[in-house]
Parts: C-alpha cells; sequence; structure tokens
C-alpha cells in the first residue's frame, strides 16, 4: 500500500566504519572539539580533586 517499489529493491547495509572510507570535514572537526573537551573536563577533575584532598 504504502510505497511498494522499496519493498522490491535490496537494501544495501548500513556502513558506518567501513574500509578505505573518509569522514568529512565537519564530522572531523566535531568529533576532535568533543575530545578536546572531554580532555580539559578529565584535567580539570585532577585539578580540583587535587586542590581539595590536601
Amino acid at each position: 500500500m504504502l510505497n511498494q517499489k522499496n519493498k522490491t529493491q535490496p537494501r544495501e547495509p548500513l556502513q558506518l566504519l567501513s574500509y578505505n572510507k573518509y569522514v568529512t570535514t565537519r564530522v572531523g572537526i566535531i568529533s576532535l572539539a568533543g575530545f578536546s573537551m572531554a580532555a580539559l573536563s578529565l584535567l580539570l577533575q585532577f585539578l580540583n580533586y587535587g586542590a581539595i584532598s590536601v
């Protein structure tokens, strides 16, 4: 009933991380920014622990 044409076509499997595939620059920048913020947060937590444990 609804879009019968799609059921007859073979569907391509989802490929998230495939060999020899590149991510876009925007995705790389976003992931690098997220990793940098996480690392900075971890460093601040260690500094805070060191300050309150003394």
